[in-house]
């Protein structure tokens, strides 16, 4: 497990997933736009939704979804931040009707495993704080300094919801 520059790199085991999983990053938030980190939920599930510029960016991600998922189903699975949420639901209204999922007709599913990052006593600070962070990560994929969640934790996470969604 090896982090650079906030990017975690791991080699997952030899697992034979019954579906396909693409990874969407949510479009510029109002977070971004103010140059502050938005990673406390009680915070960033209510404000910090998408600027005028990412909700551009997030139809024009979902005809690129679209034209990927041509020809089947699509279950949306997003964080529970209202910028995840936000693009989560352009994505999903992109959607042509036969590509829905039956498991989420009325919208995307949000679970809380998906939030972003937790940056402790860097939340609501600047962004230039990540590279404080991603520097510490660099040397241990444990990095909790600063009351922050760690890579791996990260990587934990993400990957019991795919594990969950597959079975």
């Amino acid at each position: 497990l090896v982090a650079r520059r906030g990017l975690l790199t791991f080699t997952a085991a030899s697992v034979k997933l019954k579906h396909e999983y693409m990874v969407l990053r949510h479009g510029r938030s109002l977070a971004n736009e103010e140059g502050v980190i938005s990673s406390r939920p009680e915070v960033a599930t209510v404000a910090h939704g998408l600027s005028p510029e990412g909700r551009k960016q997030a139809e024009k991600a979902a005809a690129e979804f679209c034209a990927l998922a041509k020809g089947r189903q699509a279950l949306i699975l997003t964080s529970d931040f209202l910028r995840a949420k936000e693009t989560a639901e352009i994505v999903h209204a992109a959607l042509p009707p036969a590509a829905v999922a039956e498991r989420c007709p009325h919208g995307p599913v949000a679970d809380v495993r998906l939030r972003e990052r937790f940056f402790g006593e860097f939340d609501g600070t600047s962004t230039d704080n990540y590279e404080r962070v991603w520097a510490l990560d660099a040397k241990d994929a444990a990095n909790e300094a600063h009351g922050v969640e760690s890579p791996a934790s990260v990587v934990a996470r993400a990957s019991e919801v795919v594990r969950d969604t597959d079975a």
